[in-house]
């Protein structure tokens, strides 16, 4: 066989592959979404098992990667509105999970990563066990009803984040599947920054989710799929970090005005967002990597002249508008924070080795009886505050100073094993660069943390330790072939 005939055989069963692939999604999924609609859910979960055994069979698990990487902000908030009876049950989870099977299933057929387990994944594992262990020890004293929702807050804040490290760690990468997910995880920004545009501007939320509850603070900003508008600009963020690290891969122009025009879409969704945190915390990231990566800066100046013209072009239109005009202005969010922050404090002093408890709501019962002044700051302003908008205040509330010491020992023993990467010069130079903007992303999910509460979460943080789990990946897999490469 030919070699020209041979390369036109593999592009023929490839094009089967894709085509069998997308009408099978397409033909199952509205099978599905028709069976859900009728209360068929025994026969709707058969199908979408068939779809995802569909999916794993003509490409591979890692393909539920990409799918969950675009579907969670975007189109599986159509399938949710449809499982909004379903308990627990949502598009992003349901396919979450069907990935980790996958790679548990080839591990124990041998098939899979040999990774070993990290302290990462170790200390992870720790913190995951306090959490299951406060709710079980709290459960006799804890409405039934709340149960499931404190459940739920350690399952989707914290061990999805984390397994998805885990995952990311086990399938087999290379550069290209890296920088697929990275345009993949653009696509999805962009998405965003469009609804994002559309819902401020006119009124309109194409993604909006039936079944969450839009905090009333949120209202009249861009908050598309999710029940805040500060994961909407978070995500965005996130997509234009990708972005500038997909800018330094490429040379030909034409790709360029593309990368160009994905992260000016999902900037719209980062200024629609209206949450000063989000803009905080490019400024950090972005200043992060302007000092540790030379290379980027003349990038970086570029498309800070670029943002900074839009903006003034667009600041006419923007202060048009009350929400965003009150945004900007108003204090009373920074007052709520450092009230909440007082009260936090004497939560956490009543109860400081095992904190009041797990739950979604373990620290607004708490503070009743623990309002405190900030200065001259009135405790009564963190009255109507839920949680303490600080994820380190929150989780020293819940699980007391221990539990607060094991999760920054998670969130620093990743730092450490990322920057390992960036200063290994036996690493290819694109797995060190990997390596800089995941850094770049936990910087930016660091300064977040101290205005937000990461466990309400649905998508960023998961996706956030998903990309530094595929950097880890990277690296290990390029020194395994390396020391194979030596034995022989």
């Amino acid at each position: 066989m030919t070699a020209d005939v041979a390369s036109h055989k593999n592009w023929v069963d490839e094009g089967l592959k894709l085509l069998i692939l997308w009408g099978g999604f397409l033909a199952i999924l509205g099978l599905g979404i028709l069976t859900v609609g009728g209360d068929n859910y025994m026969i709707a979960g058969l199908l979408l098992a068939l779809l995802l055994a569909l999916i794993c069979v003509l490409t591979s698990v890692r393909m539920l990667a990409f799918i969950w990487v675009f579907g969670v902000p975007t189109f599986f908030v159509f399938a949710n509105n449809i499982m909004v009876s379903i308990p627990f049950a949502t598009a992003g989870r349901i396919v979450f999970f069907a990935m980790l099977l996958g790679v548990v299933g080839a591990m124990l057929m041998r098939r899979g990563s040999k990774a070993p387990f990290s302290p990462v994944e170790g200390w992870a594992l720790v913190f995951l066990g306090l959490g299951a262990a406060s709710i079980t020890l709290n459960s006799g004293s804890r409405p039934a009803d709340k149960i499931g929702p404190d459940t739920a807050l350690l399952i989707q804040g914290y061990l999805i984040p984390f397994l998805g490290f885990y995952v990311m760690r086990r399938f087999s990468w290379t550069s290209g599947l890296a920088k697929g997910l990275c345009i993949t995880l653009m696509a999805a920004g962009a998405v965003l920054g469009i609804v994002g545009g559309v819902q401020v501007f006119a009124g309109v939320n194409i993604l909006e989710a039936s079944w969450g509850e839009v905090l009333s603070a949120h209202e009249g900003r861009a908050y598309g799929p999710f029940s805040n508008a500060t994961e909407l600009g978070a995500v965005c963020l996130f997509s234009m970090l990708v972005g500038l690290l997909m800018l330094r891969r490429v040379s030909g122009g034409l790709s360029r005005v593309a990368l160009f025009g994905l992260i000016g879409l999902s900037f719209v969704g980062v200024v629609t967002c209206q949450t000063r945190a989000v803009w905080l915390a490019g400024i950090v990231a972005l200043g992060f990597l302007f000092l540790g990566d030379p290379k980027s800066r003349r990038t970086l100046i570029s498309l800070g002249a670029l943002g900074a013209a839009a903006i003034a072009l667009y600041l006419p239109v923007l202060l048009s508008s009350d929400v965003f005009r009150e945004r900007i202005m108003e204090v009373s969010p920074i007052l709520n924070r450092l009230a909440s922050t007082a009260t936090a404090m004497s939560v956490i002093g009543d109860n400081p080795l095992f904190g009041v408890g797990w739950g979604r709501d373990t620290f607004q019962e708490a503070k009743q009886g623990h309002y405190a002044d900030w200065g001259d700051i009135s405790g009564a302003w963190a009255v109507d505050v839920g949680p303490p908008h600080n994820e380190w205040l929150h989780v020293a509330a819940m699980l007391g100073i221990p539990g607060l010491i094991v999760l920054l020992v998670v969130w620093a023993l990743l730092w450490r094993r990322l920057a390992r990467v960036t200063r290994d010069k036996t690493q290819p130079v694109f797995n060190r660069e990997f390596a800089t903007y995941a850094q770049a992303l936990i910087v930016a999910t660091l300064a977040m943390s101290l205005f937000v509460d990461l466990g309400f979460f649905l998508y960023f943080v998961a996706a956030a330790w998903m990309f530094a789990g595929l950097a880890v990946a990277l690296s290990e897999q390029t020194s395994a072939v390396g020391r194979e490469g030596h034995a022989a």
